[in-house]
């Protein structure tokens, strides 16, 4: 983060704290079993607690809530459909009609999610973009004082990204 004079230690404590977690010792992905049950890593950074949470977003309580989505294919499955579906029909909505500019975030009330807001964006599959959006993301949590936001792990999903791209806001 700009200003911040611990970014890249946090940054690499962040990564080094994941890469024990959930890599094994080939540099393998280990995911547990994705039930009903939300599987989480915590870590503490420089003050912060770091949470990853394995499992359904829908699941989750935070103060914000960030939807993936490509703007125009609202009733496919995946997340997008599942938050969509969570929030109501006005929410879904107000997406349809959004114009929403490359790299940009799109903020609606949650709707009958239990959440504070939803933010939409949609990372166009590209690791720059992507970067991007989360720092943003984080930005609009931190000027907003929100204390926790669920973020899944963008264009992993269907058709989504080669590479497997842990997202950081650093």
């Amino acid at each position: 983060m700009p200003n911040c004079a611990h970014s890249e230690e946090m940054f690499q404590t962040v990564c080094g704290n994941l890469s024990a977690k959930v890599v094994d010792n080939r540099g393998k992905a280990l995911f547990h079993s994705l039930t009903s049950d939300l599987d989480e890593i915590i870590m503490p950074v420089h003050g912060i607690e770091v949470c990853l949470v394995l499992g359904d977003i829908i699941n989750e309580t935070t103060d914000a809530i960030v939807n993936t989505t490509d703007f125009k294919n609202f009733q496919i499955a995946g997340v997008c459909k599942d938050i969509l579906t969570k929030a109501g029909p006005q929410i879904q909505a107000q997406l349809k009609a959004a114009h929403v500019g490359s790299g940009q975030i799109f903020t609606t009330p949650p709707g009958g999610f239990p959440c504070k807001t939803i933010m939409h964006v949609c990372g166009e599959r590209n690791p720059d973009v992507i970067k991007s959006l989360v720092k943003q993301i984080v930005v609009q949590c931190d000027q907003g004082c929100y204390r926790s936001v669920a973020i899944p792990a963008i264009c992993a999903g269907q058709r989504g990204l080669n590479q497997v791209w842990w997202p950081s806001p650093f």
